[in-house]
Parts: structure tokens; C-alpha cells; sequence
């Protein structure tokens, strides 16, 4: 998603409220971050115009198209809740007309009491509740305060990946008002900071936690030690870096204490839970206990403790960690963060319909040279080796929605997951159809909404749904239901929206996106032999997949905007790609193919085909 502004505050005035408050708020995740009382609540409310103001303006910045979603949806735990419906009801009275619920439902836990009217809920159910029916009302902004403040922590974390899966799919923004910081360190991009009801910092996460203006501010993402270039050259054994601007903040992961028995500091206070705090006292107060106080001799330090707890009166010298790079570049990049070397790179767009130019959601390599591509206005259009256009043809309906799986059988067919009418349609390579397979259900044979679609040489179709009843269904050539692996849920051989699918070797790769992971099956049996990727690396939404002819797989993330390559056995081999619009950076991508020397991206929210060679 790309970063611009949804509001423009101008000198907004709303007494005892609000005070001359300007700010840009940008798309994407925003955190909104203060004391109680400072005025977050009332920020919010004038976004989603439960107030105005008494001066200055609040101005809608976004010019996304507004007739078919909600502009902005907002969530206020139980006070904003119907009291005369039923839990299904709230949700149904609010979402799309096609839209399934049950999958909203099952991811906040309400299946079992969506017959339940407010007044039987708890606070973390009407929480739940709350959050689940803005979800579904699918606006371009979720605005939420304080949400699941009532909800077990042990579960909140689910919900909440549940809603950036949601937020990344359906290309939406939140604006999120909330005392969690860690919450804030994990989700959000954007920050804003409310005191005395005014806003007092406006910019990213990264920057408020790494090089916050003052202490106070900073103290707002968790403990930090303010340095100036004074106590360091006082306090710190040999900075590791020159180049440093003091003063500067320095988070626990950056600082050590280590004994050293002719260290100058002496440990006088020492809490070494979690992240540790010290009160140190300089060697020349030792001898003058009523200096104890003077900032010159004493410090607060806050330290990443290893096992060995100092014991308070030991020697001790401060050392600033090499993370410090952090600070002046704003990332180290870990080994298996590599990025693959791209000899060329290039783009493709699809012929445009009308006055429109759709975006492409899925591509496949077919014979011939060929290249098959899905797009968001309905059409199968298949292109030469240059991205010029052969034929194209239109998919039977498309009023509903458009379909998002495509790949050709070994017969020359082109199987369609046509996602929205609960199908799969066979057409052959001019577009004429030859054969329908499916309908709306949750028995054998049956979809919610069919996504992805592969094949092995045999011509078995292996087709993933998701909608609450996700799954792999294996079908013959001429669509008769073989077996059926998996459903919805977060454990081993389960899937939150499988959205992609490989066939190798007797193996099927199956992407499970909201779960951010590849399992890998028996294609025969279904039997789950493995789960990708491996170690602490980690995939962001991946939404395709592919075997390259080296034997890796090649995954296009969705919300990272890039793809990353995996041997088989979960190792990272690299990663290419960020977000952004510039060749070589995607954004939203769906999908992809590979071609024996080229990878081809359906960079969506670019609209168009990213090719790297």
C-alpha cells in the first residue's frame, strides 16, 4: 500500500478538546498514542465527523472511488453497537450484499453466539463484535479506539493478524488509537502523539522509536536511556560510532553492562527482569554520598540483561551495542534478508477496457510462449513473449466479482477458479468453454470461494478455497471430486485463505496467506509433510506460488511487495522487490509465473505486469 494523505488538519480548534491541531494523516497503519485524556478520542471522532470543529478545517484528502465501500468505518467497543440485533445481524446489516460472513465470524470467535443480542455479550465479546463489523463493512479506512481492550491477551494477537490480513487483501487503512505499545512497535507504520489535547508528533513509527525529539516523547514506544554527547564521553566505554548526533535515544537492545573490575560506574540499583533497568553512580561521587543526586555522577540506564544478574555495588561499564546502525541508517539487513540480483527489469500493461485500465490478479505460463492473465475487469488476456496482446475473452459473469486462479493442463485446457460464482470452468486456448465444474457449498465438489487452482501430469485439478471452509479439493480432468485435505484454522494442515499452489514431484505447496506460511502435502494422500519457511525467517501475506527450474520456490508476498525465494527445505535463499511504484518495487502483488528466465509478477496495485529477468 502506498503511503499518501486520507486528512488535512488545518488549525482545528474544539474547546477543551482539541487545540490548534495540524497533521497530515496518512493510508496505511497509523497509531494514535497518548496520556488518557489527551484527546484521542475526540481526534478520532472528528475524522469520522461525530464532531466538527468550532475553527480550522479537517479535510478529506483521498480520492478513492467511494460508491460500492464505506468511506470510513468506525469502532468504539459496546457503545457503538445495536442493541436490537443479534451478533450475525451487526455484521450482515453492514457488509457487501455477496459477502460471506461466516469467515469474520469464525476468525473473532462469534460462530457460536451469532444469535446473541448485546446485552448477553461480555466486554471482550462485545469488543470482538465491535471490530468484526467494521471489518466487514469493507471501508477505505478503519478507524478503531481503544479495540479489544477487554479481549484476552493470549488471543489478541490472532485477531489482530486477522485484521492486517484483511486490511492488506482489501487494500484498507487503520487508524488505531491505543495504550499498547507494543501493539504500536508491531503493526503500526505512522505515529501520532496526543498531550494536552494537541498533537505533538506526527511521523513514522521507525523514527519516534529510534531517534525520538526528546525523552518524554520517546518514553511513549517503551524505555529508553537520553544521551548527550557529554554523558557519553562521561559514561559509554568507547561509542562505537562517531557519526552519531547527540543527544540521541538509546533503546535497552542497545546498550550493555558488563562487568569490569576497573570500570569507573557501580551498580547502585538493578532491576534485571525483562528489560533492565540500573541505577549506576560514578566512581567520583563514591566518595560523597550527598552527590548522589547530581546528574553528573548518577544515571538511569536501561539494558538488555543477559542470565548473569550484576549485583548491586559491582563494577560495571556501559557499552553501546552495534545495532546503533539502526539509528543512522534505519535498518540492518540480516543474512537472510539477501537481495537477489535482477539482470534486467521491466513492465507490462493490459489493454484497457473502455476508459479503464484493470489491474492483473493471477498469471500462468502456458505453451507457445503464451502468457495467461486474470484481471479485475473479467477477461482472460493472453499475451505474446514481448506482453503484447494475442486475443483476450470474457469470463461467463462477472457482475458478482472476478475470478483469481488460473493454469493450464497438459491437454492445452485453461482451468478458471472463477472465485465469486463457486466454479471452476474449463476453457480451451481461444477461450471457448468446454466444460463447469462446482456450486455454492461446503460438501464434496463444492466451494465458498475457489482461489487458487494447479495441476499435475495426469491433468488432476487441485483447487484451494477459503470463505470459512478453506480447504484443497483434488478433482479428475473432467472435474469428478477425488478427496479433500484441510480446513479453516490456525494449527499444523490447517489454512486461514490458501491463495496460492504448486504441484512438484508428488508434493503439493500450498501458501496459507493469513498464516503467513507453506505447508507442503502429499499430493496423493493429503498427508502434511512439512511447513515453510524455516527457522526465525518469515513471509508477510504470501499470496502465490512457484517452482523455478533450479528446484526453489518463488513467493510473491503481498504486503511486503516482494518476492522471496525458498529452497525446499525452508532455508531463504533471498529476496527481491519492495513496495512502492518504481520498476522493481510492487505494490499488492497477487501473483505469479515463472517462464524458465523470468519471473512475471501481477503487480495489482501497479497495475501491470512486473517482469524480471
Amino acid at each position: 500500500m502506498s503511503h499518501t494523505g486520507l486528512w488535512q488538519l488545518r488549525n482545528v480548534e474544539i474547546p477543551g478538546r482539541l487545540t490548534n491541531v495540524n497533521c497530515l494523516v496518512h493510508s496505511g497503519v497509523t497509531a494514535v498514542i497518548g496520556p488518557s485524556g489527551a484527546g484521542k478520542t475526540s481526534f478520532l471522532k472528528l475524522l469520522v465527523e461525530f464532531i466538527e470543529p468550532t475553527a480550522g478545517q479537517c479535510n478529506w484528502q483521498s480520492h478513492s472511488p467511494t460508491a460500492d465501500r464505506h468511506r470510513v468505518f468506525w469502532s468504539g467497543g459496546r457503545d457503538g453497537l445495536w442493541t436490537h440485533l443479534t451478533v450475525e445481524q451487526h455484521l450482515a446489516a453492514v457488509a457487501p450484499a455477496s459477502a460471506d460472513m461466516t469467515n469474520v465470524l469464525a476468525a473473532f470467535d462469534l460462530i457460536h453466539i451469532r444469535t446473541a443480542h448485546v446485552h448477553q455479550l461480555s466486554s471482550g465479546e462485545a469488543d470482538r463484535l465491535s471490530v468484526a463489523r467494521a471489518v466487514a463493512a469493507n471501508p477505505h479506512v478503519l478507524v478503531l479506539d481503544e479495540p479489544l481492550v477487554h479481549v484476552d491477551p493470549s488471543d489478541r494477537q490472532r485477531y489482530w493478524d486477522f485484521i492486517a490480513a484483511q486490511a492488506a487483501a482489501q487494500n484498507l487503512s487503520l487508524i488505531v488509537a491505543t495504550h499498547d505499545t507494543s501493539w504500536v512497535l508491531k503493526m503500526a507504520k505512522r505515529v501520532i502523539v496526543m498531550e494536552a489535547t494537541q498533537v505533538t508528533y506526527a511521523n513514522t513509527v521507525a523514527s519516534l522509536y529510534w531517534s525520538p525529539p526528546t525523552p518524554a516523547v520517546g518514553a511513549y514506544l517503551g524505555p529508553l536511556t537520553w544521551l548527550t554527547d557529554k554523558l557519553a564521553a562521561a559514561w559509554v566505554s568507547s561509542p562505537s560510532d562517531h557519526s552519531i548526533t547527540w543527544p540521541t535515544a538509546v533503546r535497552p537492545e542497545q546498550l550493555e553492562l558488563v562487568p569490569d573490575e576497573n570500570g569507573h560506574l557501580v551498580t547502585c540499583l538493578n532491576d534485571a527482569i525483562g528489560s533492565g533497568e540500573a541505577r549506576l553512580i560514578h566512581r567520583d561521587a563514591i566518595a560523597d554520598p550527598s552527590a548522589d543526586d547530581d546528574p553528573k555522577h548518577s544515571l538511569v540506564v536501561h539494558y538488555r540483561p543477559n542470565r548473569s544478574r550484576l549485583a548491586v555495588g559491582q563494577r560495571v561499564a556501559i557499552r553501546l551495542m552495534a545495532i546503533l546502525c539502526l539509528i543512522l541508517s534505519g535498518s540492518c539487513q540480516p543474512a537472510s534478508e539477501r537481495i537477489l540480483p535482477i539482470a534486467e527489469v521491466t513492465s507490462w500493461t493490459l489493454p484497457p477496457e473502455d476508459a479503464k485500465l484493470p489491474s492483473p490478479r493471477a498469471v500462468t505460463v502456458g505453451r507457445n510462449n503464451e502468457y495467461y492473465v486474470l484481471d479485475t475487469a473479467g477477461r482472460v488476456v493472453v499475451l505474446n513473449a514481448d506482453g503484447k496482446e494475442v486475443r483476450q475473452w470474457q469470463m461467463p459473469d462477472r457482475d458478482v466479482g472476478k475470478p483469481e486462479g488460473i493454469c493450464q493442463l497438459a491437454s492445452g485446457l485453461i482451468a478458471v477458479a472463477d472465485t465469486h460464482y463457486h466454479r471452476v470452468i474449463l476453457f480451451d486456448e481461444m477461450g471457448k468453454e468446454q466444460l463447469r465444474f462446482g456450486q455454492r457449498g461446503k460438501g464434496p465438489g463444492e466451494f465458498i470461494y475457489p482461489v487458487a487452482i494447479t495441476t499435475d501430469p495426469s491433468g488432476d485439478l487441485f483447487v484451494c478455497e477459503y470463505g470459512g471452509n478453506d480447504r484443497v479439493q483434488r478433482f479428475s480432468p473432467t472435474g469428478e471430486f477425488r478427496v479433500q485435505f484441510g480446513h479453516f484454522g490456525t494449527g499444523t494442515g490447517q489454512f486461514q485463505r490458501p491463495s496460492g499452489i504448486a504441484w512438484d514431484s508428488g508434493l503439493l505447496y500450498v501458501v496459507d496467506a493469513f498464516n503467513n506460511r507453506v505447508q507442503v502435502f502429499e499430493a496423493e494422500s493429503g498427508k502434511l509433510v512439512n511447513t515453510l519457511p524455516s527457522g526465525n525467517d518469515s513471509l508477510l501475506y504470501p499470496y502465490d506460488i512457484v517452482r523455478s527450474q533450479a528446484g526453489e520456490l518463488l513467493i510473491v508476498e503481498y504486503s511486503a511487495g516482494r518476492v522471496t525465494a525458498l529452497k525446499t527445505d525452508g532455508q531463504v535463499v533471498g529476496r527481491f522487490g519492495k513496495q512502492g511504484r518504481q520498476l522493481g518495487e510492487l505494490t499488492t502483488p497477487w501473483g505469479l509465473t515463472f517462464d524458465g528466465r523470468r519471473i512475471i509478477v501481477a503487480d495489482t496495485g501497479n497495475r501491470r505486469l512486473a517482469v524480471w529477468s
